[in-house]
């Protein structure tokens, strides 16, 4: 179900509009968004919008309790469903850039290629190591771990990158312990394209990621916004 503080008329015609099948529930005066925390507080109390929730999505298990959560600080930006069923379930994203060197394997891909402004979408790397292989992991110091960087964009808000946790492995042989990867691993950057960029091609240009001293692949990221 959806919950809002529209009220009934409003929701009605809305769902007969968009052809919305799920029952939509009047939240009378944010009771509902209040109890919950939700209250978006961004909004002044005299703005039209004032008593709508912040943007949230959560992820709940068969047993109803709740594993992740997903929230964002103005209600024009959202996280896609595309992006998060890529974050939880690893599910969608057929249209992969693949790179084969000696020493690894990477598939590079967004979530999705078609959006909307204000959707929040993953740039990914999966990287493959064969076996006796590693790649130093964000915190090694002394060596070039591996990144995930984007070109600046003013219609594009860059998020921090996520790294999985890195395994600590011990040199013998200088006595050094370093973070590494090894096997699979995979990491992701997301943006959010700003909610007032007009449809069109966009492209996420100069994607890099480094992995050894003075070598950087490159993958161009065309989204399509609607």
């Amino acid at each position: 179900m959806g919950i809002s503080y529209d009220n009934p008329k409003v929701l009605k015609h809305f769902a007969d509009r968009m052809g919305i099948t799920y029952p939509l529930l009047s939240d009378v005066n944010s009771k509902i968004i209040r109890s919950f925390g939700l209250l978006n507080t961004n909004i002044p109390e005299d703005h039209m919008f004032y008593g709508i929730p912040f943007p949230g999505t959560y992820i709940v298990d068969s047993s109803g309790k709740v594993v992740s959560k997903y929230f964002e600080q103005w209600h024009r930006q959202r996280f896609t469903a595309d992006t998060i069923l890529i974050k939880e379930f690893d599910i969608g994203a057929d249209r992969k850039i693949e790179v084969r060197t000696d020493h690894l394997k990477i598939d590079a891909f967004a979530s999705q290629y078609a959006v909307r402004p204000g959707n929040r979408i993953s740039i990914i790397l999966d990287i493959e190591l064969p076996e006796n292989m590693h790649i130093y992991a964000e915190g090694a110091e002394g060596y070039t771990p591996v990144s995930l960087n984007i070109q600046e964009d003013p219609v594009l808000k860059i998020h921090d990158p996520d790294y999985p946790d890195a395994k600590i492995m011990y040199l013998e042989a200088i006595k050094e312990r370093v973070p590494i990867y090894e096997h699979r691993v995979r990491i992701s950057r997301d943006v959010t394209v700003s909610p007032g960029y007009r449809p069109g091609d966009l492209t996420i240009s100069r994607a890099h990621w480094a992995i050894k001293p003075a070598t950087k692949h490159t993958v161009i990221c065309l989204l399509k916004s609607l």
